[in-house]
């Protein structure tokens, strides 16, 4: 009996795979909040040019 709780306290690989996961979230977090708040810039960039573009080719 000893053994087997003594091999599951020095067991660590669960502890690993729980803190990549929790690493792989944040930075899924991360990204989709950057999108988040870039993706509305690159609408009015996007938009700006295409009218630009059509000013000129009216032109």
């Amino acid at each position: 009996m000893r053994k087997i709780i003594n091999k599951l306290v020095g067991n660590c690989n669960g502890a690993t795979a729980i803190e990549y996961g929790l690493i792989a979230g944040f930075v899924a977090i991360a990204i989709v909040a950057s999108i988040t708040l870039v993706g509305g810039n690159l609408t009015t960039l996007f938009g700006n040019a295409a009218v630009n573009v059509s000013t000129a080719a009216a032109a």
